[in-house]
């Protein structure tokens, strides 16, 4: 007996979601632009721009607004600070051994060897190097994990992911 009821439930429910869905699939979509009323005047009297269309306040009206930071927090403008230049000692032999070259990626999949790439002052966008390939004048002598080992005039450097 109870699962004559709760079979004509059931029954009952899916008529009426048929129902519902017929009813659903009969009914217009209006698909005609909404169309912006005009904006209302201040109680003030001040006149409003509208963000969208030829109706929009010269930028000229906003130099007060475009002055302030947009992302700092008491969106007051920023204070400029004089700084005194620092003097510059003579270049010490380290920082002439300076590598102007950056790791930005290591490739390595199953069979194929490792491949670095190397962002250089020469090729900002990076190169594509296996052991033994040389850019700026530096080999590369060894593709770890997450660094590569490069050489250059008996110098050893190694580069590491940032």
């Amino acid at each position: 007996m109870m699962r004559a009821f709760l079979l004509l439930g059931l029954v009952a429910l899916v008529v009426g979601l048929g129902a519902l869905n017929a009813n659903v699939a009969r009914t217009s979509i209006d698909t005609s632009p909404i169309t912006a009323s005009p904006p209302m005047a201040a109680a003030s009297g001040a006149r409003r721009a509208s963000s969208i269309g030829k109706e929009s306040a010269p930028l000229a009206e906003f130099s007060e607004t475009i002055k302030r930071p947009l992302f700092a927090q008491s969106r007051r403008p920023a204070e400029v600070r004089s700084v005194e230049p620092q003097k510059v000692s003579a270049p010490v032999e380290e920082e002439a051994a300076q590598v102007n070259l950056r790791l930005s990626g290591i490739f390595h999949t199953g069979l194929s060897p490792r491949r670095a790439l190397i962002v250089s002052t020469d090729e900002p966008n990076g190169r594509w190097l296996e052991e033994g390939g040389e850019i700026e004048g530096w080999r590369v002598v060894a593709i770890e994990r997450l660094a590569v080992q490069i050489s250059a005039g008996g110098r050893r450097k190694q580069l590491d992911m940032h």
